[in-house]
């Protein structure tokens, strides 16, 4: 029922795209990290009350997220090559889709799982400052 509530919870969401649109890309970079990082951090502090609607949140989020990122791309970058840049996006996207499960279960795996979740929380607020450091100078 979580991943069935987050479905219906991203659908609903997504009625409020046009108000995401809105954000700079540094003020978008900031709430995708922070709606990433929140389950870890809830999950570490092992609160069943408040893991299971951040995890919600966080997968309804996932449904649209790219979405902004390629609105501002395809403004900032002007160009004929608009379907070559927005499948270098998802490529790397992809990409991510194979290290990040490794890292993640080597991180439980090693720490433990409530360990595990606070390490790939630290991890992620590390990575949040030079990740939007470097989304920031792209479209600038």
């Amino acid at each position: 029922w979580v991943f069935a509530g987050a479905s219906l919870l991203g659908a609903v969401l997504g009625l409020g795209l046009h108000h995401l649109k809105k954000l700079t890309i540094g003020q978008y970079v900031l709430l995708d990290m922070s709606i990433l990082i929140a389950p870890f951090i809830a999950v570490y502090f092992k609160n069943i009350f408040v893991i299971i609607p951040l995890m919600m949140l966080s997968i309804g989020f996932w449904r649209f997220r790219r979405i902004i990122y390629q609105e501002h791309l395809l403004k900032k970058y002007e160009t004929t090559y608009k379907a070559t840049m927005i499948s270098a996006m998802e490529m790397s996207e992809n990409i991510s889709t194979l290290w990040v499960p490794i890292l993640t279960t080597t991180a439980i795996g090693a720490l433990g799982v409530f360990n595990g979740f606070g390490a790939i929380a630290v991890a992620i607020g590390v990575l949040l400052l030079p990740y939007s450091y470097f989304v920031r100078r792209v479209f600038k």
